[in-house]
């Protein structure tokens, strides 16, 4: 009763809310806050208990209904062909994700059987270009490739790797977008560290990192209640491919002289690994080292491609192009990574094309490197 009165007071959901928020201030700030002091704190009270109430049911109500839905469709052959269109459908989707809850979530380790939906949830990362499709098969056969699993579906990822001098890379976070700003990578990100603090256990050295794009902004919040600190950061620019592309000379067994422009980290596309002989023979497994007639480069083998610059941009730069563009295939976009120190350098990447990626294209150091407690 007293709700209906607000309802025809103020005719919108609004004047609910704020009823609601008002309920916890003092009588005068309460009447001023809801528009006259007809609305006392009793009032108030009384009024935000009936719509609490009402919300409460409603909420319930919807989800037994739900329940019972996915039920019947799941027993009987019947049903489902007859909803197979609408309640096997998107519609079905929109029901599922209105009713989440995150308790019903599950962590576990991906299996074959889940490449499908993995697929899915890649379709919507980075414009569609993501490159977990390309490596969804190597990560589940190897250990620590954890789903996020929510009423038979998989909803997101996370990825542990280890990496050279006892390092736990985490990697490959992902949510589906429909599931999205639900707690679900909070989620992830909490399950995989109790699992990074056990593996820390076994081997007190091992020190947990990751690599994100500097606009992850959902990522770094995350990380920043972890404690995660920044270690390093790079140069991550793009252009145009171009016509031509040409084999390049590889270097088979590289040495210490690559880690001369980067002496904390060396970027390996977004993955990093400690700038220590410890890490050459990890870069000979998972980098191709390759040289052209006016410099040398380093390119890695795992997700998309990015071509690291181990020394300066030289004044030939324009003819190593086409052997550039052999790891990204004709007319791809061509990626690459420079050393912070080779920021005076950048002017001549501008002047052949090269470009920071993302709406403004903002000059800075975009490739972000962290280490977690």
């Amino acid at each position: 009763m007293a709700s209906s009165v607000c309802y025809k007071d103020r005719r919108s959901f609004l004047s609910i809310m704020r009823l609601e928020a008002a309920s916890t201030l003092p009588h005068k700030m309460a009447a001023q806050f809801c528009g006259g002091p007809e609305f006392s704190p009793h009032k108030i009270a009384v009024q935000c208990r009936a719509f609490k109430t009402t919300r409460l049911i409603i909420s319930r109500l919807l989800q037994s209904i739900g329940n019972i839905v996915i039920a019947v469709i799941k027993k009987s052959n019947s049903v489902r062909l007859l909803c197979g269109f609408f309640l096997t459908s998107l519609a079905a989707q929109r029901l599922i994700v209105f009713m989440f809850d995150i308790s019903e979530c599950t962590v576990r380790i991906a299996r074959p059987e889940d490449k499908a939906g993995l697929i899915e949830i890649s379709r919507h990362i980075w414009g569609g270009t993501d490159y977990l499709p390309e490596i969804v098969d190597r990560w589940i056969a190897e250990p620590w490739f954890y789903v996020c699993e929510y009423r038979q579906k998989v909803i997101a990822c996370l990825k542990l790797s280890r990496f050279p001098d006892h390092v736990l890379w985490f990697e490959g976070l992902r949510v589906h977008k429909d599931f999205q700003g639900k707690g679900v990578a909070k989620l992830m990100n909490s399950e995989m560290m109790h699992l990074a603090r056990r593996l820390k256990a076994e081997d007190p050295q091992l020190s947990f990192e990751f690599c994100t794009y500097y606009k992850n902004l959902e990522s770094l919040a995350l990380t920043a209640k972890l404690g995660s600190v920044r270690a390093d950061a790079f140069f991550n620019l793009e252009k145009r491919g171009v016509h031509r592309a040409e084999r390049p000379e590889f270097i088979s067994e590289p040495d210490t002289s690559i880690f001369a422009n980067y002496p904390t980290y060396l970027p390996l596309n977004w993955h990093a690994v400690h700038s220590r002989p410890e890490s050459l023979e990890y870069i000979c497994e998972h980098a191709e080292l390759f040289k052209t007639p006016n410099s040398i480069y380093l390119v890695g083998k795992v997700g998309e491609p990015c071509i690291t610059f181990l020394h300066p941009p030289g004044k030939h730069l324009k003819e190593d192009l086409p052997y550039f563009q052999y790891f990204f295939g004709a007319r791809k976009h061509i990626s690459v990574t420079l050393s912070p120190l080779f920021r005076s350098y950048l002017a001549q990447m501008y002047s052949m094309n090269f470009y920071f990626w993302g709406e403004d294209r903002e000059e800075v150091l975009n490739m972000l490197v962290f280490t977690l407690p």
